[in-house]
């Protein structure tokens, strides 16, 4: 489905994970990150190039509706996450996460090993900084070669795991490749996800804000310039149509 002319992805989440033997770069589009993406070019064209961009927040699928008439569910990337996890569980796979630090990682390593018998993990925390030198960028390519996963978790936070997938993908191995920050935290129990009511009612973003106010004020911000753009969208259609 077109929206903002990206095209957001609608079909059933576990096929995505079925593909062998080719790269499928999977991100996640939320109202801030699109937001972001308007003054972004590199982070816009990221998003744009995804194989699989999925619905990751309430304000795109509100906009579905008030735009196009659609209804489509949300797919964040925890939940994705748990998906792809299953699937690749099914069969011998290798999952290969770099980002976050080391206390996040080793407790995704306990977890995997724990849950999933028939998956082969392997984590790496890259250096903090906006910008990998060259040297450390091919550590990281040259270890995830070498390991060879059959599915890569990036999470170094939008919009700089987007754009590294970008940037790298021509040297990254023919697998699925998420960029799913957020997920590390929540899958490794680091951090709490929102609870199942405020996710059900959409209300996860009120959650998130009071627990971290701070953190979630850009969002916030972020939210309501969105519903700008997303009726003043609506209003040029209705306006158009007369």
């Amino acid at each position: 489905m077109n929206l903002f002319n990206f095209e957001i992805f609608t079909g059933v989440i576990n096929n995505v994970f079925l593909q062998e033997e080719r790269q499928c770069i999977v991100n996640t589009i939320n109202p801030h990150s699109f937001i972001v993406s308007l003054s972004d070019p590199e982070f816009h064209k990221a998003l744009k190039s995804s194989d699989v961009l999925l619905p990751d927040g309430s304000g795109i699928l509100l906009a579905s509706y008030i735009i196009n008439g659609k209804k489509i569910d949300k797919v964040t990337g925890p939940s994705a996450l748990d998906v792809a996890l299953n699937q690749y569980n099914k069969k011998n796979s290798k999952v290969y996460f770099l980002g976050a630090n080391e206390k996040t990682l080793l407790a995704i390593r306990q977890k995997i090993n724990r849950k999933y018998d028939n998956i082969e993990v392997q984590t790496y925390s890259p250096p903090f900084s906006d910008k990998f030198t060259e040297s450390e960028n091919r550590k990281i390519l040259n270890d995830i070669k070498e390991f060879s996963p059959d599915l890569l978790c990036v999470g170094m936070t939008a919009p700089k795991q987007e754009k590294w997938v970008h940037i790298n993908k021509g040297d990254l191995p023919a697998c699925c490749v998420m960029s799913i920050g957020a997920a590390f935290d929540w899958f490794s129990g680091v951090k709490k996800q929102p609870s199942k009511f405020s996710r059900r009612f959409h209300l996860a973003w009120l959650e998130r804000f009071v627990r971290e106010p701070i953190r979630m004020m850009p969002r916030i911000k972020s939210m309501i310039f969105f519903l700008y753009i997303v009726f003043r969208i609506k209003i040029k259609k209705i306006l158009k149509s007369l």
